[in-house]
């Protein structure tokens, strides 16, 4: 019997930050990235060098005994549920000739320091780069408590 399942997309929900360093400088690419991620023993950070390009990769995550919407299933149906949970993470920071610039995954974002994040990147970028054959949908999302997306 074949399988009625859709094959999976190579495309990967992933954001593209463009960060600003001080004018003048090359801090360190630790610099960019909240400390107490940096501290905290769930999360790893390893540098990486590619042709024209330096990195930190930081992936980790919070791991919870039980998942905070376990009490809520159990008092709608009454059955015990207990499902671990992780919080996952991926922050990959880049320099590259041509500036600075982070890919977050999952939560990742939250461990960019918002001090060094350019608001002002992302749209017109994506716009001007990528192949419109290719784009089924871009989304501008602002990361704060108004909940504003273009699409």
């Amino acid at each position: 019997m074949a399988s009625t399942r859709t094959p999976r997309s190579a495309a990967r929900k992933s954001t593209l930050h463009r960060l600003k360093p001080p004018e003048g400088t090359a801090p360190e690419l630790r610099t960019f990235v909240r400390e107490r991620y940096l501290d905290d023993e769930d999360y790893q950070a390893r540098e990486f060098t590619r042709p024209g390009l330096e990195g930190l990769l930081i992936t980790g995550g919070v791991p919870r005994e039980r998942a905070d919407w376990c009490s809520a299933v159990e008092s709608i149906t009454g059955l015990d549920v207990n499902e671990h949970s992780r919080a996952a993470a991926g922050l990959i920071i880049m320099r590259t000739g041509r500036g600075t610039y982070a890919l977050s995954y999952g939560v990742g974002q939250h461990m960019l320091d918002p001090y060094f994040r350019d608001d002002e990147f992302g749209l017109e970028f994506a716009t001007r780069c990528l192949n419109d054959d290719g784009v089924i949908k871009i989304r501008n999302q602002i990361m704060d408590g108004r909940g504003r997306v273009d699409e």
